[in-house]
């Protein structure tokens, strides 16, 4: 009986042990959090965490009984994936980082060298890589090394622990993430470097070139960098503690059996003589993560006075939508304190989607699959990155997103999820950058562009959407119309860039709608300054039609696909099958339009000539204006016959002095009698206009000029699309000039200076001399529009600053050739007229002092003859 009774437990342990095997190599369950069960709620913690979720809110009761087979553990620790490479010789365009902290991406970033980072490349900080870093126990703590980046050339490794770096013979000690960062900010471009790293407890030691800085155009977003101008000047103080924006592509329920997404603070208030009172705060509550205590009175919502708990409710109930982030000005003890960050829950009590940990299922080099149970509901949500190869030439700027809500044994479920868009696309040069608006709103750094089929595309400047935001307003852009539309692709659209969010329909099924809600958001907090919220952080978030999942086998299973489209704005490129974004690119009227489409096909033709984008310029301006010519040449003509009818206006003039009716029907006649228009000498202006706004809005649209040099090695001006910079003037002139909001901004710019005084040169030759008060006053009055249109385009791209200046040398060349042509000579003209002139004025000035009866006066010389 014994043998037996041994020979079974022995058999069943190694069926057991077997089991157990073959479960952990096909899906290892990562370690749970500590005082956490398999459930992800609180384990043997005590009762009050028993009590509570992570936000501090009491988790839903679920009227249904949770079935009986619990959900897998979720890791205890965040981990990244890196997807693709970060070299362009590699068969991908992008390096991903997606991380497992609510399944979302961290950073995107370009990997092709024409795509670099603007502001790091003018001060040539070096890069390394995202390393993803965390505090170690004496170190930075390595989270990813993507392939492609300095970082895996230096044979640097995920959780590796960076103790120290050396460059140039001093070492600087790295005991955290701050530590490297500041030793990077201080970095350059090809520096060496020596690193001393903590591998699995054996020390290291590394040897990197530090590299160039990619371009980013997914990345997490602090309030601090969005407020930083170029060379990193603040321009508001930021809100202390930092605060950090959530991350892209975050998933959650928005609905689940009738509860829908809710706001809770995790406070209560009562009024108060001096606002709204802060009577109890929930542990780790929003309210306590904000820093609020009993007893604050709060007098300020994001901008909007609160005068009693009533009011302040209302707010919170009625308009501020789920996960928003609100700007509280606060009292403590009757003295006013910094402002700080509220930011409101953006789950259903009990979820903790946009927060958890979510299990990676599957991963590669090019795709990751994370899963996250939510047992309680017998749901399993499974969310899906996959990252395409570059073929047959063609580089694919796009992530395919899936997302999959399967139903497991048990009841029904009615449900809808809630998926935020991306954000944190890059601000280079919102100080001085202009984009093309589809109506009269504006548009800014980061706006908001989406198609429904039927309606065309539609343009949400990001400052409209910080204002509905800062307005405490929640808009739905889906249904207007009293029904929600279909959407074809929602984005987030900044100059040269866009982010896009393309649903992958099956076929037949284009115009189904697959969700009810489409809501623009300033992610983060807008700020206060009115001239700062165009670089406002704005998103969107998509909120799916209502679903029923069930046991049945058409009902167990919500599959949704998308194309994340993260790419340059090129015509080429949003044209393809694949994205069909192509209204991105907008010119503003046709009549511009097709003039900055020539202009732009001349330009790419010229520069496949020559190479370099500035001599193109020079080559389409000379272009132009030989096309003019003739326009020109009939100009230079009506300014001679201008010259020799001077002696008759003046004759005019004298003749109808004070007489405006009479001189103005006199001029007329004669002009008639001379075929002489005066407004012929303005039509080469007009003709050049279509191409001067053609081209502006060439430069303001198209990626081509974009980090382009004006000369070759680019050590000034080294981007056509953005002023020259010549030199950082902002430490001693007036912040009220030299700012990124002041009036010429933080860079002494060259170029304008050259444009104006050329302009000024042109006036001074072209127009001819005044023939009265009213026409010198005209003169003096243009010259100083010269020098307002001066300040006005002083941070105008130095490649429309270039076209300018060829285009007035070319027409003050062309004006002394025409003069020598057709033989006029404005200077002896004006010289030999003037005798002429003269005595035709004293007989009219003899005749009219005879009329009045009266002896003209003889001029008195000033001086005695001495003699």
């Amino acid at each position: 009986m014994n043998k037996r009774l041994l020979l079974f437990v022995a058999l069943a342990a190694s069926l057991m042990a077997a089991n157990m095997l073959l479960l952990n190599f096909f899906a290892p369950p990562p370690q749970p959090a500590q005082g956490q069960n398999g459930n992800g709620q609180a384990g043997a913690g005590g009762a009050a965490a028993a009590a509570q979720d992570d936000d501090g809110v009491a988790p839903l009761e679920d009227p249904l009984p949770p079935p009986v087979v619990a959900a897998p553990p979720r890791p205890a620790m965040e981990t990244f994936v890196a997807l693709g490479s970060a070299s362009e010789k590699s068969r991908y365009s992008l390096l991903v980082i997606a991380t497992t902290r609510g399944a979302a991406l961290q950073t995107v970033e370009l990997n092709e060298q024409r795509f670099r980072d603007l502001d790091d490349r003018y001060l040539k900080r070096g890069h390394f890589g995202n390393l993803a870093l965390s505090a170690g126990t004496s170190g930075a703590v390595v989270g990813v090394v993507g392939a492609g980046t300095p970082a895996a050339a230096a044979g640097l490794q995920a959780g590796d622990e960076i103790v120290s770096v050396t460059l140039g013979g001093q070492t600087t000690p790295i005991t955290g993430p701050a530590d490297w960062a500041g030793f990077i900010a201080q970095s350059r471009v090809g520096q060496q470097i020596m690193l001393a790293v903590n591998r699995a407890g054996a020390p290291v030691q590394l040897t990197g070139t530090l590299g160039e800085s990619p371009l980013e155009l997914i990345q997490p977003e602090s309030e601090m960098t969005r407020v930083k101008g170029v060379g990193g000047r603040l321009l508001e103080q930021p809100i202390e503690p930092e605060s950090t924006d959530p991350l892209s592509l975050l998933l959650t329920l928005a609905e689940i059996d009738g509860t829908p997404l809710g706001i809770d603070t995790g406070a209560t208030f009562k009024d108060s003589d001096a606002g709204v009172q802060v009577a109890n705060v929930t542990a780790g509550g929003a309210a306590d993560s904000a820093g609020l205590r009993a007893g604050d009175v709060i007098t300020h919502l994001d901008g909007v006075a609160v005068n009693d708990a009533k009011q302040l409710n209302d707010l919170l109930r009625d308009d501020v939508p789920p996960g928003a982030v609100l700007r509280v000005r606060f009292l403590r003890q009757g003295v006013e304190e910094r402002p700080v960050v509220l930011r409101l829950p953006a789950e259903i009590p009990g979820l903790n989607l946009h927060t958890d940990n979510w299990m990676i299922a599957k991963s590669t080099s090019e795709m990751v699959e994370f899963r996250y149970d939510l047992a309680h509901y017998n749901l399993e949500l499974v969310k899906r990155y996959t990252l395409p190869r570059n073929e047959n030439g063609t580089r694919n700027y796009h992530v395919r997103v899936d997302l999959e809500i399967i139903h497991k044994p048990g009841p029904k479920r009615t449900l809808a999820y809630q998926l935020s868009g991306p954000n944190g696309l890059p601000l280079e040069g919102w100080w001085y950058t202009s984009k093309v608006s589809r109506d009269w709103g504006g548009a800014g750094i980061r706006d908001i562009a989406y198609n429904k089929p039927g309606k065309g595309p539609m343009l949400l400047g990001c400052t409209y959407v910080a204002n509905v935001e800062s307005k405490l307003e929640a808009i739905n852009e889906l249904d207007k119309s009293g029904a929600p539309d279909p959407l074809r692709y929602v984005a987030v659209d900044s100059r040269y860039f866009a982010a896009a969010l393309i649903p992958l329909k099956p076929p037949g099924a284009e115009n189904t709608p697959w969700f009810s809600n489409m809501r623009p958001v300033a992610v983060g907090i807008v700020p206060e300054d009115s001239h700062l919220r165009k670089v406002s952080n704005t998103s969107f978030r998509l909120t799916s039609q209502k679903v029923v999942l069930g046991p049945e086998p058409e009902n167990r299973q919500l599959a949704h696909s998308f194309t994340l489209f993260l790419g340059p704005k090129e015509r080429a490129v949003l044209d393809r099958e694949e994205y069909q974004l192509g209204d991105l690119i907008y010119y503003g009227w046709e009549v511009w339009g097709f003039f900055a489409r020539v202009l732009r096909w001349l330009l790419v033709l010229f520069y496949g000539w020559v190479g370099n984008y500035g001599i193109a310029i020079v080559m389409l301006t000379l272009l132009v204006r030989a096309c003019l010519s003739p326009v020109s040449y009939k100009q230079t003509k009506n300014a001679q016959k201008m010259q020799e009818l001077q002696p008759e206006i003046r004759r005019i003039n004298e003749k109808f002095k004070g007489n405006y009716e009479g001189r103005a029907k006199a001029t007329k006649e004669l002009f008639a009698q001379h075929k002489y228009h005066p407004l012929s000498g303005c039509l080469p202006v007009f003709l050049q206009l279509p191409v001067f706004i053609g081209l502006y809005r060439s430069l303001m649209v198209n990626v081509d000029l974009r980090q382009q040099a004006l000369l070759p090695g680019g050590w000034w001006s080294g981007n056509l699309a953005a002023p020259d910079m010549l030199w950082d003037w902002s430490g001693i002139v007036p912040a009220f000039l030299s700012s990124e909001v002041g009036w010429l901004g933080p860079y002494f710019n060259v170029l304008p200076l050259f444009t104006i005084a050329l302009f000024i040169v042109q006036q001074k030759m072209f127009m001819p001399p005044p023939t009265d008060e009213q026409s010198a006053m005209q003169q003096k009055m243009m010259m100083w529009m010269m020098i307002f249109f001066g300040v006005m385009f002083f941070c105008v791209p130095a490649g429309l600053c270039l076209y300018f200046i060829v285009s007035s040398l070319f027409s003050i060349g062309e004006k002394k050739l025409l003069n020598r042509i057709i033989g006029y000579k404005p200077a002896a003209a004006a010289a030999g007229a003037a005798p002429a002139d003269d005595a035709a004025a004293r007989r009219d000035r003899r005749a009219a002092t005879a009329a009045r009866g009266g002896r003209e006066e003889r001029r008195k010389p000033k001086h005695k003859d001495r003699r």
